[in-house]
């Protein structure tokens, strides 16, 4: 039987997002700041992971990372 495809989000596409895990010390900002090249883009991480709160992040946590 036939299983019908799912739709994906653009944020469901391997290149539009990546993957990071965070570590000890880590913030939203430095993160993006890191691997975004502009912390102010901190809110993006939180909006795509559902962090109400951006110290909620935890060592070892596993983020999801919008596109560059």
């Amino acid at each position: 039987m036939h299983q019908p495809r799912q739709r994906q989000g653009p944020l469901d596409r391997g290149p539009t997002r990546r993957d990071r895990e965070g570590g000890r010390g880590d913030t939203l900002w430095s993160i993006a700041a890191s691997k975004l090249g502009d912390g102010a883009r901190w809110p993006e991480i939180a909006k795509l992971n559902g962090l109400k709160d951006a110290d909620q992040i935890v060592p070892g946590q596993k983020l999801k990372l919008p596109k560059r």
